[in-house]
């Protein structure tokens, strides 16, 4: 396969002058260094990708995502956990455009039912933009949805690669994983307690929540690479990456992200490896007791989490109390919802003491937020993966695009888990996983009416 050539394709005073341009943006503005971190974060990611030949590692960082970008702009102190958002959308494109020098962008000629979702999902956004009594909780919802998911989500579908790349962004995400992993591990080390009752995050610039499903979301990465190396001290080192990544979810006291983790690897053990069912079963209970066990011998906060109901921001409790509460306002706007981002105007006192932006569960955000219209975004948002995936296994001759489909269809299973307990409709990896599949898809029926 041909690769992208600094002295061809990028002339090197170019890549001279941007180094020079990053270093003068850093010093002019070392009084309000976040913005200059908005051009430095992505800048750096795309010119390593020039520097070894391989635009793809700038797709790869995305799906690694805030906590790789939240550990350089936390470093300079910013206290914007909206920057940590930015460079999604800025590498995404930047990628593209590399990819592009190289030919390597497919358009579909007609849309798929993926695109056609995400379309209507946008129009739900833009229309419902204006009916809102919380314009910050809207503003920043609605940045977010465009710049973190729906720009990579659109960049990850127009991809015209073969299997060795897509295996290539997969394995890049898990070397760039490392690097937030390894981070997280020497702060909780340096911190002497992990086992107390607090929840750990060792980049508070990203929420705690997405911090740890961040973290769970790679690990499901690396078990893929298990299988697919037949090299045995990788397949130890990955096994091990795992393990630690485990530890420092079990230590945020995450539950939603440990439960999709733990699902999303059990799903693909279960269904979409080449053991035998004992083998299976084995390797499973193998997993449960490494994660468990640790946890019933008092290590991090989790069990307590999980069985603690005292306090309502520790406990599944306050969630449903929340969802009832809600629920008491089914009938107030059936049909087109409170608008984007004012799930908050029907519980104002939630809002105003719990700091509330969506209520930690899909189904109740779309419907109050979208109504109906909402609900069949919601639906159409996870069947339309599992549609092209069908697809994928019945109309593909490749059968290297139908195993990277199964784990694909892993990671949206993995986020449909943190979607009725947790995660918000803006999820960039819900959407980069919805684009990679649209991908897959297009590169799986190459030849046919599908690409060009």
């Amino acid at each position: 396969m041909q690769t992208l050539s600094i002295k061809n394709d990028i002339p090197r005073r170019m890549l001279f002058f941007s180094i020079l341009a990053i270093a003068a943006l850093t010093i002019l503005t070392a009084v309000k260094l976040d913005t200059a971190m908005i051009v430095v974060v992505p800048t750096t990611a795309i010119l390593l990708a020039v520097y070894f030949k391989r635009p793809e590692i700038g797709l790869a960082s995305v799906l690694v995502g805030q906590n790789l970008y939240g550990i350089a702009i936390a470093a300079v102190g910013v206290e914007k956990p909206i920057l940590a958002y930015a460079p999604y959308g800025l590498i995404s494109l930047a990628s593209i455009a590399l990819l592009l020098l190289r030919k390597k962008i497919a358009i579909p000629k007609h849309l798929n039912i993926a695109l056609i979702s995400v379309a209507y999902l946008t129009l739900l956004f833009v229309f419902n933009y204006h009916r809102t009594d919380f314009a910050d909780n809207t503003t920043v919802k609605t940045t977010t949805f465009f710049v973190a998911a729906l720009i990579p989500m659109l960049c990850f579908s127009v991809l015209k690669i073969d299997e060795s790349v897509f295996k290539l962004i997969f394995k890049a995400a898990v070397i760039l994983g490392v690097i937030p992993v390894l981070y997280s591990a020497l702060t909780a080390a340096a911190a002497g307690n992990i086992s107390g009752f607090g929840r750990f995050n060792a980049i508070e610039l990203v929420n705690v929540n997405q911090y740890a499903r961040n973290i769970g979301y790679i690990s499901v990465f690396a078990l893929w690479w298990i299988f697919e190396t037949k090299n045995r001290p990788l397949k130890l080192a990955l096994a091990f990456f795992i393990a630690l990544s485990f530890a420092i979810i079990i230590m945020t006291g995450s539950r939603t992200s440990l439960l999709s983790t733990m699902g999303a690897i059990f799903m693909y053990i279960a269904l979409f490896t080449n053991l035998n069912p004992k083998k299976r079963i084995a390797l499973i209970g193998a997993v449960s007791g490494a994660v468990g066990i640790p946890m019933f011998l008092g290590f991090g906060s989790m069990l307590r989490r999980f069985s603690s109901l005292k306090y309502v921001d520790m406990s599944l409790a306050g969630r449903v109390g929340m969802w009832k509460a809600a629920w008491e306002h089914r009938w107030d706007s059936v049909l087109i919802g409170h608008g984007t981002g004012n799930f908050a105007s029907i519980l104002p006192a939630w809002a105003v003491a719990g700091g509330l932006r969506h209520p930690h569960n899909l189904i109740m955000e779309y419907y109050f937020e979208w109504g109906i219209l909402g609900l069949i975004a919601l639906v159409s948002i996870f069947v339309s993966p599992i549609v092209l995936w069908y697809r994928i296994r019945k109309t593909s001759p490749r059968s290297e695009m139908t195993a990277l489909s199964n784990f694909v269809l892993v990671l949206v299973a993995f986020s449909l888990v943190n979607g009725m307990i947790d995660s918000s409709a803006v999820d960039p990896q819900l959407y980069a996983t919805l684009g990679l599949m649209t991908a897959i898809y297009i590169n799986s029926q190459r030849g046919t009416s599908e690409c060009v």
